[in-house]
């Protein structure tokens, strides 16, 4: 690897390392919960934890992408930056009141509430988006991680009793509160720089919600995803054939959650060099051959790992396993030619455009391959919904 190549990787290589930590220790609180809760309990705090991760990407509204973008787009002009920073803030701070209070307003949600108030304040407060622009990743990992590890703490000193379960739900949903502590306590240099408040006009917040909006679909369109791949397989299939699909999906999400990490830490590098006219295509073959690596595992010896992760009773998963791990090259393909493709040259729509075809082609697939092939069926779908994304992605990158 050559030394520029080496200056690309080393930053995003470091983030993704202590990502991958912060899995484990996330992976770690729900074991600890699902002992601890009894699955009544469980069930209640993922219920709430599930509706608090649908706030946080409401308050987020896309800014981790045009955000991001549009500070590495300013990178010499500190005043922009400045008021760039406090306007998303802004927004981000109106769209998650309104999204709790919409949420208040529905018939049942009370117990829902804590943690949805607590997923909207760490997500408008804790500034991903301007510390990946500014290229203090390992700074934005390293607090992250510090959270996640502090809130399992809380979790195991707190956290006795199924009727622990609201208290859980809002301690899963602190780690960004946590992490903002940390980077505060550790005067952050880019926070600093950015830390006295400007006064945000109405303007202002009209022109970062306008900036934000064509990029929240990115992340919203995978999170509505997912709900109706779930709910499609227990349809059409059975409550059987989702678990036996969910235990494979547990391992493959955590994989993929390295290279969505990993394929945000090169995102601000991949904008500076599109804006450079380098071009990011060089980045493809090495993200590619890691996801190769990583599933290799899955694809030669799914029997063993279902074993260790979800025990007796799912050996019927191990046939979706072995898919999946096809399943993590190709969403790592979608991630390279994607986000740090057509996205890092601010082409949003085309990118989602992509993304809803493969749905689209996945339900399709699910209708015809869960009732003959259960579980195996319904993990051959995402890899058909990344190739229908892939070809739109590519038809675009050649016209472009």
């Amino acid at each position: 690897m050559t030394p520029a190549a080496a200056r690309v990787w080393s930053g995003p290589a470091r983030a993704t390392a202590l990502e991958a930590l912060s899995l484990a220790a996330g992976f770690v609180t729900q074991l600890l919960l699902m002992r601890r809760l009894g699955p009544g309990g469980y069930g209640e705090c993922v219920l709430a934890v599930a509706v608090g991760l649908g706030i946080t990407t409401l308050t987020d509204f896309g800014f981790n992408i045009a955000g991001t973008r549009q500070a590495v787009g300013w990178a010499d002009d500190a005043a922009a930056r400045h008021r760039l920073f406090w306007s998303v803030t802004a927004t981000k701070a109106c769209v998650g009141l309104v999204a709790v209070v919409l949420l208040a307003l529905l018939p049942g949600t009370a117990a829902l509430l804590p943690a949805a108030a607590a997923s909207a304040l760490g997500a408008t407060l804790f500034p991903t988006w301007y510390l990946t622009a500014r290229g203090r990743l390992v700074v934005n990992a390293a607090a992250l991680l510090g959270g996640r590890l502090a809130m399992l703490l809380a979790v195991a000193a707190l956290v006795r009793r199924p009727a622990d379960a609201g208290l859980a739900a809002v301690l899963n949903c602190l780690p960004a509160l946590a992490a903002l502590m940390l980077v505060m306590v550790l005067r952050e240099p880019e926070l600093r720089a950015v830390a006295r408040p400007l006064p945000v006009r109405a303007a202002d917040i009209a022109r970062a919600a306008r900036m934000g909006l064509p990029a929240l679909w990115i992340s919203a369109v995978p999170a509505v995803g997912s709900a109706m791949v779930q709910a499609l397989i227990g349809h059409l299939g059975s409550t059987a054939t989702l678990g036996q699909y969910a235990a494979a999906d547990k391992v493959r999400a955590g994989i993929q959650g390295l290279f969505t990490a990993l394929g945000q830490a090169l995102f601000p590098g991949s904008v500076a060099r599109h804006a450079d006219g380098a071009g990011g295509a060089r980045l493809a073959p090495t993200l590619l051959g890691l996801a190769g690596l990583a599933a290799l595992p899955m694809v030669l010896a799914p029997q063993q790992i279902i074993a260790v992760v979800a025990g007796p009773g799912y050996e019927a998963a191990a046939g979706a396993m072995r898919v999946m791990g096809l399943a993590v090259v190709s969403s790592a393909a979608v991630t390279a030619f994607g986000l740090l493709g057509l996205l890092a040259r601010g082409l949003d729509g085309a990118y989602v455009r992509a993304l809803v075809a493969g749905l689209a082609a996945q339900a399709a697939a699910l209708a015809l391959l869960v009732p003959a092939h259960g579980a195996t069926g319904a993990a051959w779908t995402l890899v058909v919904a990344d190739a229908v994304a892939l070809t739109l992605i590519g038809a675009v990158a050649r016209r472009r």
